[in-house]
């Protein structure tokens, strides 16, 4: 399964809110929760620290009763309009740019 089958997997599950440049709310879909895709729900501890310790995430909060999160983040290091597209898993430079960001940082993150 290629990166972007990967994110496509996992973002059929999300909607985004709320969104303004710096803070960014997403919503889970109730179905999810039965998903293959999201049956490692119990990591979600390591992958909020993961997520956390990204290059210009500047907090990230989950609210498991309301199925959602809020990504605060710099927008001068993340383009608020890449989160549409990171959502939608779009076939485009900057995703795939992102992708590879997020691939090293998980990779660097597991490791230490």
């Amino acid at each position: 399964m290629t990166r972007l089958e990967q994110l496509r997997a996992l973002t059929r599950h999300l909607t985004i809110a709320h969104h303004i440049p710096g803070r960014v709310r997403f919503k889970l879909k109730l179905g999810a929760l039965a998903s293959p895709e999201l049956g490692q729900l119990s990591q979600v501890g390591q992958l909020k620290q993961m997520i956390e310790t990204m290059p210009g995430i500047r907090d990230l909060r989950v609210n498991p009763a309301a199925l959602s999160c809020v990504v605060e983040y710099d927008p001068a290091k993340i383009p608020p309009p890449l989160w549409e597209s990171l959502l939608g898993a779009e076939e485009c430079e900057q995703v795939t740019q992102a992708l590879d960001r997020i691939e090293h940082h998980y990779q660097t993150f597991a490791r230490s």
